[in-house]
């Protein structure tokens, strides 16, 4: 089960959420009023939904995304507020919300969890020589390109995604345009 947390600093309005994902077949595991309690619900899960408001009393949403940076978050805002305090790689619903806005997003965001956690499991281990191949690229990457370990890697899987191959498909290729191979 992937855990939904519902986090407002107004617990009537994570009531309110709640109740509309209950009557609506799904499993709210906590409803929090600060960030504190977001990261204790989050426990020792890997990833879930965080459905939110974009500040609670102790923290923004900011902090509970570098905390929990697998877990997706959904933030109800009006517009305003959320040009002030929006971040990067969350969902923004604008208020007034719909039903089916908040309904649809939550099952979108839960096939795209579920659909992730089928293809961990189903990917096959890489060999030593495509993770070699992979360590390459990355080696290429920081010494001619002044990066980081994780940037490098960061850089591999963005350019994977773009291109819509692997990873090692994307190492090898990086590989060879730099004449590496």
């Amino acid at each position: 089960m992937i855990p939904i947390i519902i986090a407002f600093s107004k617990r009537e309005i994570g009531e309110k959420v709640r109740n509309i994902l209950v009557r609506n077949g799904f499993t709210v595991t906590a409803v929090c009023v600060t960030g504190a309690q977001v990261l204790r619900a989050a426990g020792e899960e890997d990833r879930g939904i965080i459905i939110s408001g974009l500040r609670y009393p102790d923290m923004i949403c900011h902090d509970i995304r570098k905390n929990l940076p697998d877990y997706t978050m959904v933030v109800l805002s009006d517009q305003v507020h959320w040009e002030e305090y929006g971040a990067e790689g969350v969902i923004w619903l604008p208020m007034p919300l719909t039903v089916y806005d908040l309904l649809t997003t939550v099952e979108d965001v839960l096939s795209d969890q579920m659909g992730r956690a089928v293809r961990r499991q189903t990917r096959s281990k890489r060999s030593r020589q495509e993770e070699s191949l992979i360590s390459r690229a990355k080696s290429y990457l920081i010494k001619h390109k002044s990066m980081t370990e994780e940037e490098a890697h960061r850089y591999l899987q963005k350019c994977s995604m773009d291109s819509g191959s692997n990873l090692v498909d994307t190492a090898y290729m990086l590989l060879r345009m730099s004449g590496q191979l």
